[in-house]
């Protein structure tokens, strides 16, 4: 006859414990300076009561802030300082652009007057070609009529 599984081979005890220790540590977080939770403890010095302390954090506070936005303005001075920099760098190149294309535009007109007078040449040459050779064949037969 089979035996029933005890509580170690069934896991139950090692959960239990592992609950136990978890329970003890928090309470030993919660209480550094004793392991009691009884409402008899005495928890210290109230310091919301405590204007000195008060006073103390909202001055610490304060000069956090402060110096939070001291440094967002002389961020935003600095990025507003490279933002007009590069503006300023934007209008010279803007400008030289202009100037470039200005000049330029003077030789892109030759180039395309030129292209104009290649293409005219070249019907001229081609004009000047087909005459030439009808006048040779021309002054041809004229000179193989004589031969006969």
């Amino acid at each position: 006859m089979s035996k029933p599984p005890t509580e170690r081979e069934r896991g139950d005890g090692d959960d239990k414990k592992k609950k136990k220790v978890a329970i003890v540590k928090v309470a030993r977080k919660a209480h550094p300076g004793g392991s009691s939770n009884s409402d008899d403890d005495d928890l210290g010095v109230d310091s919301f009561g405590n204007s000195d302390i008060i006073q103390d954090l909202t001055d610490k506070f304060a000069l956090f802030g402060e110096r939070k936005v001291a440094e967002a303005e002389c961020l935003v001075e600095e990025k507003a300082e490279e933002n007009e920099n590069l503006q300023k760098a934007l209008r010279k190149e803007e400008l030289i652009l202009v100037g470039l294309k200005a000049a330029l535009a003077p030789e892109e007109e030759k180039k395309k007057e030129a292209k104009i007078k290649i293409a005219e040449l070249e019907v001229k040459m081609s004009k000047s070609i087909s005459e030439a050779a009808a006048q040779a064949m021309e002054e041809f037969r004229v000179s193989s009529k004589m031969k006969d």
